[in-house]
């Protein structure tokens, strides 16, 4: 008799380690792409909005002779949205200065912001570029592309 359960025990055993099995190889290719979705669309946020942070510092920086100043909808636009993502909001006061004035950016100035909960740093070279610090080093990256 336990010889008998004993073997019914091992073929159940066997029966759940093929279930098991089976379960496993379905399951983790299903995991593995939704994972992998999950982090490109992530990156892909993250690329967006470090683009309309770009794009909105280019709509404030001073324009180069004959060069048509943005309306000022879109000026208060791109102030609100810099406000948004910087780790420090900006007053009213500033708000408002920035949206008539622009951003009077020197070479050497310190420039911080949020994209996705991520602080990004970097120092203005002049001529629309900035030199942002990443992880694996630093890159330069213009702050707007010149219309063609």
């Amino acid at each position: 008799m336990t010889q008998n359960n004993s073997t019914g025990l091992d073929q159940t055993l066997a029966r759940m380690l093929v279930v098991a099995q089976i379960v496993s190889i379905l399951a983790i290719p299903i995991v593995l792409a939704l994972v992998g979705f999950w982090v490109q669309q992530s990156l892909q946020d993250q690329q967006i909005k470090r683009d309309y942070v770009n794009l909105a510092v280019s709509l404030l920086l001073p324009k180069k002779e004959g060069e048509q100043e943005p309306p000022r909808e879109l000026r208060k636009w791109a102030a609100e949205l810099l406000s948004n993502s910087s780790p420090v909001k900006l007053t009213d006061d500033q708000l408002i200065a920035i949206e008539r004035g622009g951003l009077r950016l020197k070479p050497g100035d310190l420039l911080f912001f949020n994209v996705s909960g991520k602080r990004h740093e970097g120092i203005y070279l002049g001529d629309d570029d900035f030199i942002r610090s990443i992880r694996a080093g630093d890159e330069s990256n213009p702050l707007h592309k010149p219309s063609k």
